[in-house]
Parts: C-alpha cells; sequence; structure tokens
C-alpha cells in the first residue's frame, strides 16, 4: 500500500514539474502605449499570458494612482490597493540586526571587477532579448525662436539617416510658430519566462555572484 502511495505521490511531482515547465515555455505578451502633452503624460500598459487566460493591465495619467486590473479567466482579482482597504497589517517585532557582518576586506573581495563584468553581461542579454519586436515614437516639437527650429531641423536631417526596420519606426517633426512638445510612443512584444529564467540563474550560479550568496549563508548559519 505504502508502495502505491508513494508511486503516486511521484506521478503527481512530475505532472507538477510537467505543467510548471509548460508554463515558463509559454509566451507573454504585452503591449505599451504613452503620450506626453506639454508636461502631461498618459501610459497603458497591458500583459497576457497563457493566450489571455491571464490578463494585467495599469493606467498612469499625470500624478493621479495608477489603476490595476488582474483578470484570471475573465475573472477580476482584487489587487493590492483593494487588499490593503480591507486588511489592516499587523506590526511586527524585528530583530536587531547582527553588526558583526563580514570585513570590509572580505566585502572588497566579493565585489571586483569579475561581478562588474558579469552583472554587465547579463544586462546585455536581457537588454538584447527584450527589445520590442514593435516600435513607434513620435515627436512634434516646436519652439518660438526660429533659431531653435533650425536646430531641430538638423537633428531631423541627421536622424532621417538612421535606418530602422519595418517594426521600428521613429519620427520627428518639427512645429513652426508654436512652443510645444507633443510624444506618442507605442511598443508591443513577447517573452518566454523560460529565457528571462536561464539568463537568471547564469547570473546567480556565475562565480562572482556565487561567492556573494554562499559567503551570506555561511554567515547566516554561524550566527545561529
Amino acid at each position: 500500500m505504502l508502495i502505491v502511495l508513494f508511486q503516486l505521490l511521484l506521478i503527481l511531482l512530475a505532472i507538477l514539474l510537467l505543467l510548471l515547465l509548460l508554463a515558463i515555455m509559454v509566451p507573454f505578451g504585452y503591449h505599451v502605449t504613452a503620450s506626453y502633452l506639454n508636461g502631461g503624460y498618459d501610459v497603458f500598459l497591458c500583459g497576457k499570458w497563457f493566450w489571455g487566460f491571464i490578463r494585467f493591465s495599469a493606467s498612469f495619467k499625470d500624478s493621479d494612482k495608477p489603476e490595476l486590473n488582474f483578470k484570471l479567466l475573465g475573472c477580476h482579482l482584487p489587487t493590492p490597493q483593494e487588499l490593503d482597504k480591507t486588511n489592516t497589517a499587523k506590526p511586527r517585532k524585528t530583530k536587531a540586526a547582527d553588526t558583526t557582518d563580514t570585513t570590509t576586506k572580505e566585502k572588497r573581495e566579493l565585489l571586483n571587477i569579475n561581478l562588474l563584468r558579469d552583472v554587465t553581461k547579463f544586462l546585455k542579454q536581457l537588454f538584447r532579448y527584450m527589445t520590442p519586436k514593435k516600435l513607434s515614437l513620435v515627436i512634434y516639437s516646436g519652439f518660438d525662436d526660429p533659431y531653435y527650429i533650425a536646430i531641430l531641423n538638423c537633428w531631423i536631417q541627421a536622424l532621417s539617416g538612421i535606418k530602422t526596420s519595418g517594426s521600428r519606426k521613429i519620427s520627428l517633426h518639427p512645429v513652426f510658430h508654436e512652443e510645444t512638445i507633443r510624444a506618442y510612443f507605442k511598443i508591443k512584444g513577447t517573452l518566454v519566462p523560460f529565457v528571462l529564467l536561464y539568463y537568471l540563474l547564469q547570473l546567480v550560479f556565475c562565480q562572482s555572484v556565487r561567492k556573494i550568496w554562499v559567503s551570506a549563508i555561511k554567515h547566516a548559519l554561524k550566527n545561529k
């Protein structure tokens, strides 16, 4: 009987691991739209996962509080702001921090050029992967002084020589006899959580970062 229960437990664990693996392989789609008009801005971002079964959206307007919205299978889920209104946080007692930390010499050994190189490599990989597939930026700018209009036209001519792909468009337009700045921005792309997790694990287990969290674990065990 115990053997059968143990086998069923292993099967359940295998199914859960398989579902988790499939979950992080499902792409996460997102799109962001933003506009700026003479000091006022409006930003809207939306993300969907599992082919739209899980959705998230947020809206930001000037100094107003952000409006958040979570949906699971079309049903609205409470946001952190809504939970804060219903639940009162109880004060927790915190232990005094242990001042006997690692010495300055040990910290300098951990924070070295190798750590900076590994973090820079991680950020480069992350930036290349998270570059959106579709990008559109349109800027209308104008000044009362013709001198600044001439400078703006020079920048427009310089930027016109930059080649952008069909899905990435950047344009800058002058506005005459009016001092204004208007900008319209839109991006759209997809991300696979497995790729992000792979890059993160590369950073966590590289030698320079591994030394930091191994040293922290040893220090925590020593103080127990």
